[in-house]
């Protein structure tokens, strides 16, 4: 499939999401008889870890990679206080007010409004810190 694709000019190259095999990585983890024993896959198939350290994930597959991680890493944490504003206005909703006529609806939209503009300010500032840690120019 590749052949025909470089051949009709579709394609260019082809590189690997990763250049070192399973077992060569296995073995620089400590589990050379076992490659999904390496702490990474530890960690992501751990129930109790809800942060994916992002420093592996950069270690084994690159910035390309990593950087989601990070930014699912940093909207996990984002999205707490929504969460727990959500929560509020539904108890609000559903003991004190009316849903129809409830004012804690319009407050919401305006907090998430305000929310997803300092989230995406925040993701910027954290997203060029990344670039000073990961020694990153582009």
């Amino acid at each position: 499939m590749s052949f025909f694709l470089k051949r009709n000019g579709l394609m260019k190259e082809m590189a690997p999401l990763y250049s070192k095999s399973r077992l060569i990585r296995a073995a620089r983890d400590g589990h050379a008889e076992n490659p999904d024993e390496s702490l990474l896959m530890q960690q992501v198939k751990s129930v109790s870890s809800v942060f994916i350290d992002v420093d592996m994930v950069r270690d084994y597959y690159g910035d390309e990679i990593a950087i989601y991680f990070e930014w699912m890493n940093f909207l996990q944490k984002w999205l707490l206080l929504p969460a727990f504003c959500s929560i509020v206005v539904f108890i609000g909703n559903a003991t004190v007010f009316d849903l129809t006529t409830s004012p804690l609806a319009g407050l919401f939209s305006i907090l998430m409004s305000v929310w997803g503009t300092i989230y995406l300010v925040s993701w910027r500032r954290h997203c060029r810190s990344l670039d000073v840690l990961w020694d990153d120019a582009n």
